[in-house]
């Protein structure tokens, strides 16, 4: 049997197919944990903020969507990484690239939250 015969492929592709969303699984997931522990730093933002700053993250609920969105994010994006390196080739590299774009999503827009306060 060659790596090219269609015993050899499966649902999950060739070996070196499935090594490589493995690869991608592990980067996804590496990616979501940055991303899930950034909440805390973006958190952290509203230490800088007084008592007439104003910014989004100097609320109660700023901070809130600076700490929830991230974290978030990155438990879905994991989830859906997982799911779809599970259920293999037809659904493997659209689930993968949502997870990238979700876990990017949520990275920039606890970002920008966090910069919404004042300018140290």
């Amino acid at each position: 049997m060659t790596p090219d015969s269609p015993a050899a492929t499966n649902r999950y592709g060739t070996p070196g197919q499935m090594a490589g969303a493995v690869l991608a699984l592990a980067g996804l997931l590496l990616l979501a944990g940055v991303t899930a522990l950034s909440a805390v730093g973006f958190t952290l933002s509203a230490t800088l903020c007084s008592s007439v700053d104003t910014g989004l993250i100097c609320t109660g609920t700023g901070q809130d969507l600076a700490r929830w969105i991230p974290t978030g994010a990155a438990i879905l994006a994991a989830v859906l990484g997982m799911t779809g390196t599970v259920l293999g080739r037809p659904l493997r590299s659209y689930l993968l690239a949502a997870g990238y774009v979700l876990t990017i999503v949520g990275f920039l827009t606890g970002l920008l939250i966090a910069m919404t306060g004042p300018a140290s």
